[in-house]
């Protein structure tokens, strides 16, 4: 996801450079940005092939932290509350519950930020506590609850079977196995 979503950044920065296209709504991308994006299309390029393959934790998370910085830049560059982009957020919030608390705390941060700094420049009013409530925090509340559990592999779960069926071989009890287990 953040791989092609950068890569649209990143064209959508060149559309206006390589036509007659006015740099502004979607096409009003700094350069800063689509260095950024860039830079996240190019470490999750490398972490994909690099990182080894199966349970890991770290490379995912900092290519999704780095996404989600790429994409707060762009949402506060383009217009904040009514940027074009504000829906990139919404799946960054919703998404940051894969990562558990380790993702939704930065982007809780990063909105909590960006409420303060809103009040304080004067511009805090009804509109933007909407649209922090629906492109945030209900997106991450329901991304915490629906990847809740989306940490126990099947693995883990193996595991969790093979010490309750210890438990009952000790104790004299009848084993519970799998079709495969039995062979």
């Amino acid at each position: 996801m953040a791989f092609l979503l950068s890569l649209a950044i990143v064209a959508l920065y060149t559309i206006p450079i390589l036509t007659n296209i006015a740099p502004q709504g979607l096409f009003g991308i700094g350069i800063i940005v689509a260095i950024l994006a860039g830079g996240t299309a190019l470490a999750s390029l490398i972490m994909y092939f690099v990182s080894p393959k199966g349970a890991n934790f770290v490379e995912p998370l900092l290519v999704y932290l780095l996404f989600a910085a790429t994409s707060a830049l762009l949402i506060i560059q383009t217009g904040g509350v009514s940027s074009p982009f504000i829906m990139l957020w919404m799946l960054i919030a919703f998404f940051g519950g894969v990562f558990a608390i380790y993702g939704a705390l930065p982007v809780f941060i990063a909105t909590a930020v960006f409420v303060a700094a809103e009040y304080l420049s004067g511009d805090f009013n009804a509109n933007l506590v909407a649209v922090v409530a629906f492109s945030t925090l209900l997106p991450m509340i329901l991304g915490l609850v629906i990847w809740r559990n989306r940490g126990d592999n099947e693995e883990t779960a193996t595991s969790k079977r093979w010490r309750v069926n210890f438990q009952k071989l000790r104790t004299g009890q009848k084993l519970s196995l799998t079709p495969s287990e039995t062979v």
